[in-house]
């Protein structure tokens, strides 16, 4: 937002561009490059000017030589994995790294220093995250078996991460059962109401046949 540009600005003109623009050569009537990495730094670059900072009229870039679609979408993945996110955006930056990582693969592209060709995709998302394959490895749980509904709650903090693992593991009666309960209390989801919900799930009914 603005305030977060403003404060940007401030940090730039007391201590100057501490990182670099990352860009691409490619050229359109719109110009010669395109920002890959650094929006926010160059919108802080622009308000300096603006206000009559001219030395900031030029600024450092790693530039990159054009690539895929698939290649730049990891590239932005990986220069922003070390942000702070919600749950929510981790999920959907493992779903989209995923969905690319599949799609090179599926053409027969190739990503440097990573192998596509395993049956697991894995260690190469981890390594990109730079996560444990274990929290990988929770993450795709979640994301493929975890209802919407708790979904959302995880998103606005209502269902703590590793209760949502859990959830995760069991049927949708199960899960939906959980959230019922938590939209009555208004309470927040945790590890002990996880393992309520499962010892809570109903039994199959006897027909009477052996």
């Amino acid at each position: 937002g603005i305030v977060e540009i403003e404060e940007l600005a401030g940090m730039i003109l007391a201590s100057g561009l501490l990182d670099n623009l990352v860009v691409i050569y490619d050229p359109t009537p719109a110009g010669q490059y395109r920002i890959v990495s650094g929006e926010r730094r160059w919108e802080a670059l622009k308000l300096l000017v603006s206000r009559g900072h001219t030395e900031f009229s030029v600024a450092t870039c790693n530039v990159r030589a054009k690539k895929t679609p698939e290649e730049e979408t990891i590239d932005l993945i990986a220069a922003n994995s070390q942000r702070v996110k919600s749950i929510g955006d981790q999920l959907q930056e493992y779903t989209t790294l995923k969905t690319t990582l599949e799609t090179m693969r599926a053409k027969g592209q190739k990503l440097a220093g990573y192998d596509l060709t395993s049956g697991r995709l894995r260690d190469v998302i981890a390594a990109i995250l730079n996560k444990s394959t274990t929290k990988i490895a929770q993450i795709e749980r979640i994301t493929g078996h975890l209802i919407p509904e708790l979904k959302q709650l995880l998103d606005t903090g209502g269902l703590k991460f590793s209760a949502a693992y859990a959830l995760a593991g069991m049927d949708e009666d199960a899960q939906r059962a959980a959230f019922e309960r938590a939209q009555d209390t208004g309470a927040e989801i945790t590890n002990k109401d996880a393992s309520e919900a499962r010892q809570a799930k109903p039994k199959p009914k006897d027909d009477g046949n052996q």
